[in-house]
């Protein structure tokens, strides 16, 4: 199936996505980009917003911010997977720093996916492919 095909096949499943990102313009861009394509996308600028999301809604995808101003994106993973509120979300961790630590603690969260910013929506779609393959 060719990357066309792929993306089509993926906006039919109504994948529904959070984004938690601090740079307010970041996280609109990755949710219009994610709209544009037929997914639903909802964004939270904090640790604590997106925690809150994620306690209340159904999401396959979160895309999370490694580095937030309230916390780490690591400590709103683990909150919400000890609370029990993940269920089937997938998780691709984000970040700018270019610390090989970081992916190293990313890849400790099983089925999870680690994104360096930038990084271009063709590796999202590739990501998110791979890590929701089971759902499609």
């Amino acid at each position: 199936m060719n990357k066309s095909a792929e993306l089509a096949a993926e906006s039919e499943t109504g994948l529904r996505f959070l984004v938690i990102e601090d740079m307010a313009e970041l996280a609109e861009l990755m949710a219009e980009c994610l709209r544009a394509r037929d997914f639903k996308a909802e964004v939270a600028s904090t640790g604590e917003a997106g925690l809150r999301l994620l306690s209340s809604g159904s999401f396959d995808v979160a895309l999370v911010d490694i580095d937030l101003p309230d916390t780490t994106g690591f400590e709103v993973v683990a909150h919400a997977t000890a609370a029990g509120c993940l269920g089937r979300t997938r998780i691709v961790f984000c970040t700018g720093s270019r610390s090989e630590e970081h992916r190293q603690r990313a890849a400790r969260f099983p089925g999870s996916r680690f994104l360096w910013k930038p990084f271009a929506f063709s590796e999202l779609m590739k990501c998110v492919s791979e890590i929701t393959a089971d759902q499609v």
